[in-house]
């Protein structure tokens, strides 16, 4: 008969084996999926993963054998755990305005077609610095990068832009434009120049009809003084859009204002204040500033030598089990400890 000891390390050795396994098996379920539960690791994040710590696009075997059925659970778990560490560090984070350090950043806008819609569809991430110059922190966009982003989706025009930056402080987190964005714009038949001016207090507005396009207002008053003049806006509503100071815990942050626009056109001149959206933006830190991950393979091999050395520690602390001449196959009604040859 196996003595005590024994017997309480092979119980305990069984036991942290079952927990393990049902442990590693919940933590693949949720981040890989097995065709029961569809939570699944974000494809942008799973596409960093590989990128970043598999650069010559050959993933090792385990990789490639994610979702396969017949992988072992503790095998999954381990990948699992790979991943999480991995798509953790790469993951990108809100702006950090409590970190001083100059450094790049992402910037987003808001794209959605509705102008009183805020921060729902953003534009892919501009590439941004990031500063700070006393207590204000500064966001800038050069004016290359904005000029091509405002560029975007048009045809035939030439448009011109100052650096876009947005000044936070860094005790009540409302924020301006400043300086204010100028520049000019050149189409086909008209011509304009624009500055813009934003800020996060600002009470702005915009006219949900008339002639002209959204015309920039701060309450229904100056719409029903503008039908005095001009009828077409005679019963147009002015809706107002709230500025919002930055949310540190998610990045985003609403600017907004007004855009003077100074031009001439096939009909005339015209010098009118336009409602703008370009100040509804989510800032993040770039993933440049986030470090590589080497511990990534460090876990996968720490993970495998522990499993193996508990594997060695069973097989030389503990007993085989033997059967009975004659008893059931299933059922072990003896154990004796292994012997090492004299």
């Amino acid at each position: 008969m196996m003595s005590s000891r024994c017997h309480c390390i092979l119980v305990a050795a069984l036991a942290a084996l079952v927990d393990r396994q049902r442990r590693n098996r919940a933590l693949a379920q949720l981040l890989l999926g097995d065709g029961h539960h569809h939570q699944q690791l974000p494809a942008g994040i799973l596409g960093m993963v590989l990128e970043r710590n598999f650069p010559d696009r050959r993933a090792p075997r385990i990789l490639r054998t994610v979702g396969v059925p017949g992988v072992r659970p503790l095998s999954r778990g381990v990948l699992a755990l790979l991943l999480l560490a991995s798509s953790s560090a790469l993951a990108q984070q809100p702006l950090d305005l409590a970190n001083s350090a100059a450094r790049p950043v992402l910037v987003e806008i808001e794209t959605s077609a509705a102008l009183d819609v805020v921060g729902v569809q953003f534009s892919d991430p501009l590439p941004a610095s990031f500063s700070v110059v006393g207590n204000v922190g500064r966001v800038v966009i050069d004016s290359a990068t904005y000029e091509a982003y405002l560029l975007e989706g048009t045809s035939g025009a030439q448009i011109t832009s100052s650096d876009f930056v947005v000044e936070i402080d860094r005790t009540t987190l409302e924020a301006v434009n400043n300086p204010p964005s100028t520049g000019t714009v050149i189409l086909a038949h008209a011509g304009y120049a624009f500055t813009r001016t934003l800020d996060t207090q600002r009470m702005a507005g915009f006219a949900n009809g008339g002639p002209a396009g959204p015309l920039h207002c701060s309450s229904q008053q100056d719409i029903d003084d503008l039908c005095l003049i001009v009828p077409d806006y005679c019963g147009v509503i002015c809706v107002i859009v709230p500025g919002a100071p930055y949310d540190s815990a998610t990045g985003r942050i609403n600017l907004v204002g007004f855009e003077n626009q100074d031009g001439c056109g096939e009909t005339g001149c015209l010098n009118i204040d336009m409602f703008s959206e370009a100040g509804d933006l989510r800032l993040t830190e770039a993933p440049q500033s986030v470090p590589a991950v080497p511990g990534a393979w460090l876990l996968l091999a720490v993970s495998l030598i522990l499993t193996w050395r508990r594997a060695l520690l069973g097989q030389r602390r503990c007993v085989r089990p033997v059967r009975r001449a004659g008893a059931s196959s299933s059922v072990i009604h003896s154990l004796r400890p292994t012997t090492t040859p004299g």
